[in-house]
């Protein structure tokens, strides 16, 4: 297993990220491990860049890959390679032939924690205008939601 104390502290060095998911492997032998982690910077255009850092049992050096232009060279020297040039993404569609790429010109949606609450709280507010509840009732579902709420 990789060290988690190594990963923190190296996401934690990385603000211009906020990082998402992580996949633990184990090679088939049980010999190696890897730990990849996904995290996404903000753009300015309401956009995100993928990063992706890779940590290998079987080194000191952290893989990683970036979609942000911006932060290509500043990540570099963060994790103590030269600070390179931004090799820039291509599509999967530029390939030919491969099933279910997605084709050019499609834009991703993924929203932020704000965002995907914003949407939910429209969504909710919309749902009250066609709902009439008794007193008794909406204190009784203020109490239920709020005790949903403490057990996140």
């Amino acid at each position: 297993m990789i060290n988690r104390i190594w990963i923190i502290d190296t996401l934690n060095k990385l603000p211009m990220v906020e990082w998402d998911r992580f996949v633990d492997a184990t090679s088939l032998d049980g010999d190696y491990s890897s730990t990849s982690v996904y995290g996404w910077i903000a753009r300015s255009d309401g956009g995100r860049d993928f990063v992706l850092l890779e940590f290998l049992s079987w080194s000191d050096k952290i893989g990683f890959t970036t979609s942000s232009a911006k932060y290509t060279r500043e990540i570099n020297k963060i994790l103590g390679y030269a600070e390179t040039e931004h090799f820039d993404c291509q599509r999967v569609s530029a390939l030919g032939g491969v099933n279910r790429a997605i084709p050019d010109g499609y834009r991703s949606f993924v929203e932020t924690d704000k965002e995907r609450d914003a949407r939910r709280k429209a969504r909710a507010d919309e749902a009250r205008k066609h709902v009439s509840m008794t007193p008794g009732q909406a204190e009784t579902l203020k109490v239920i939601q709020q005790s949903w709420k403490d057990s996140m």
